[in-house]
């Protein structure tokens, strides 16, 4: 009887114990919620919200996947300098007793990206604020664009291998394989190939930059090109950018495949329009008052052309096939010009997408690289992917512009889903989290 009442006594304890554990992992659950939704960067709450909490959750499952590939990697720490020196692309710091080092071998006067540095003062910030979370790890951060840890058994598979070389020229051959597979931090992965752990690129980790991307819009109501003041702007697809990727000489170039196919008599009548346009502006001229002829309906031809795409700079020396003249465009002006914006990678992910995110236009996407951003957004939901091969390029331009409402609604969900996303705060809880789950899976020895 003794025996049974007090294993009654223990199931009865157990049980207990059990509902405790439940109820302090839920608190524990509300509370980071409570901490992190909608801080401000002076750390003061804000009320949260249930679809703030809604896109915590999104964001802490998208960190942790990102590390999932990695779960019970192990690294001797003796072996982390020699592949930091043995790699000039790679930056090391060392998280220890919540502090970050940057270790002696690595050189204090190196010149850190645009993708680094912010990244850096995140993490700083994040381990001030004292998260017990975070074990001691060691850090291996990308400083080019470009992803750099393929499983290179996969992209042969997958067929990925295959496309990458020939839609963007990046020659994967030419990745080193002579060490060990580890993980990087990178801002930017071509997915079912590369396995680099996604982080936030620079811009959307600078808090002045985001909220001046916030505040970009300049039309109201937003999205809505029916009424006479959006019908002075182009439904001809736009695209000015810089001649970067891999490959030009080779004509395996992407941005110089799309400057290719939308060149045409009609595309060379706007693109010297819009080049005057751009010099009027830059000499002081108000650049809205010229727009009074700039129009589908004024410019002088029967039909605009779906598409213009040219580069930034002249490319005399580099391709004699390519018109040699600059045709600069600010990013400012595109949602003034026209409501459909060609938004192509470059060397790797496209920087401009944040931009973009908030501007009173549609995205047109070409693209074989992923970010943060992007893997926030959805295809036919708050943009438009186009195949590598541009095969559905025009088939989707002319799509666009026949269904007005269609493309009014694909603007009014991009817009709405970029201002719940991205924010500071929420990719400051990206990162954090990302280290939490880093730290306590890849271990180093």
């Amino acid at each position: 009887m003794c025996r049974r009442g007090a294993k009654k006594k223990i199931g009865i304890l157990a049980l207990s114990l059990l509902l405790l554990g439940s109820w302090i992992h839920m608190e524990y659950d509300m509370f980071r919620f409570l901490q992190y939704a909608h801080l401000v960067d002076n750390n003061t709450p804000i009320s949260p919200s249930s679809s703030s909490q809604s896109v915590l959750l999104e964001l802490e499952q998208l960190a942790k996947s990102q590390v999932e590939p990695w779960y019970g990697f192990q690294m001797n720490k003796s072996d982390v300098k020699d592949y930091a020196q043995q790699k000039a692309y790679l930056y090391v710091v060392e998280i220890i007793n919540g502090t970050m080092h940057t270790p002696e071998y690595i050189d204090k006067e190196l010149d850190l990206n645009s993708n680094v540095r912010p990244l850096l003062a995140v993490i700083e910030q994040i381990l001030r604020q004292g998260n017990h979370s975070i074990r001691d790890t060691v850090l291996f951060l990308n400083l080019l664009d470009e992803p750099r840890n393929p499983n290179k058994t996969r992209c042969q598979q997958t067929g990925v291998y295959d496309q990458i070389e020939k839609y963007h020229g990046l020659p994967l051959s030419s990745l080193d394989h002579s060490v060990p597979w580890f993980p990087i931090l990178s801002p930017a992965i071509i997915p079912n190939c590369f396995q680099d752990i996604l982080v936030p690129f620079g811009d959307i980790l600078e808090p002045d930059r985001l909220t001046a991307m916030r505040t970009s819009s300049t039309s109201e109501p937003p999205c809505e090109w029916s009424n006479a003041a959006s019908r002075k702007r182009l439904s001809t697809a736009i695209f000015r950018g810089s001649l970067t990727g891999h490959s030009v000489k080779e004509g395996r170039n992407h941005r110089m495949r799309l400057v290719q196919s939308c060149d045409n008599e009609s595309s060379r009548y706007i693109r010297k329009l819009l080049a005057n346009l751009s010099s009027s502006s830059s000499s002081g001229q108000n650049t809205l008052d010229k727009f009074s002829f700039f129009s589908n309906d004024s410019i002088g031809l029967d039909s605009p052309p779906l598409c213009d795409a040219a580069f930034s700079q002249s490319l005399e020396n580099i391709r004699e096939d390519i018109a040699s003249s600059s045709y600069f465009l600010p990013m400012s002006m595109w949602q003034q010009v026209t409501w459909l914006v060609l938004d192509i990678d470059g060397n790797s992910y496209s920087r401009r997408l944040a931009n973009l995110c908030f501007a009173d236009v549609n995205i047109i996407r070409l693209g074989i690289f992923q970010d943060v951003l992007l893997m926030l957004l959805n295809n036919a939901t708050h943009y438009r992917h186009i195949q590598f091969d541009q095969s559905d390029l025009f088939s989707t331009l002319q799509y666009f512009r026949d269904h007005l409402d269609e493309s009014q609604q694909l603007c009014r969900n991009k817009q709405q889903r970029c201002r719940q996303v991205l924010c500071y705060e929420h990719m400051k809880y990206y990162v954090q989290v990302l280290l939490e789950e880093y730290s306590q899976q890849v271990v180093f020895l």
